[in-house]
């Protein structure tokens, strides 16, 4: 029985050792970069920040919404 067994148990750490070192040479795809944050503008009207690329400019400066850019320009602040 030990004649049998012995081996058998070579062949399958064997094999577990192959499997392993199989598993461990896969190319992982690389993580995406962390996004950068957007740089963030004061609305000139009402102070709430949005970012610079969706803000809309003005005469006196950055702001939310077309709304609060005529108000702005209406009232001259």
């Amino acid at each position: 029985m030990s004649k049998v067994l012995i081996p058998l148990l070579a062949v399958l750490a064997i094999v577990w050792l192959w499997r392993r070192g199989q598993q461990t040479r896969r190319v992982h795809p690389p993580h995406p970069a962390p996004h950068q944050p957007l740089p963030m503008v004061p609305c000139a009207r009402c102070g709430v920040h949005v970012p610079r690329n969706q803000a809309i400019s003005g005469k006196h400066g950055d702001y939310c919404c077309v709304a609060h850019r005529r108000e702005a320009e209406r009232d001259g602040v």
